[in-house]
């Protein structure tokens, strides 16, 4: 919510809790890159290895796509915000949603 200027802040706060859900659909067009990013992203975390990233990745030339998206789009902290839960699926999987938006 934007507060325009002169409106105090607990103006149309709700306090109820609400829920959303937000469902993304992506296509990986480059795994090497989409590795590269997620091993980076791995690195900054303290005590981070190569061995251990690769234990989680998979190796550069045969990554575990799932667990790199899901490494870097994981739920991050949001203030106010608990998640209940992530679930990555790939399209390919019996049971999968094929419902596409255009």
């Amino acid at each position: 919510m934007i507060w325009r200027p002169g409106q105090h802040a607990a103006e149309g706060v709700r306090n109820r809790a609400e829920r959303f859900d937000l469902d993304l659909c992506i296509r990986v067009e480059d795994a090497a890159l989409l590795w590269r990013a997620a091993a980076a992203h791995a690195m900054c975390q303290p005590g981070a290895v190569l061995p251990d990233i690769e234990d989680v990745l998979g190796p550069l030339d045969d990554p575990s796509i799932g667990d790199c998206i899901a490494m870097l789009a994981g739920p991050r902290p949001i203030a106010g915000c608990t998640f209940e839960r992530f679930i990555l699926t790939p399209v390919s999987a019996p049971g999968a949603s094929r419902s596409r938006r255009r």
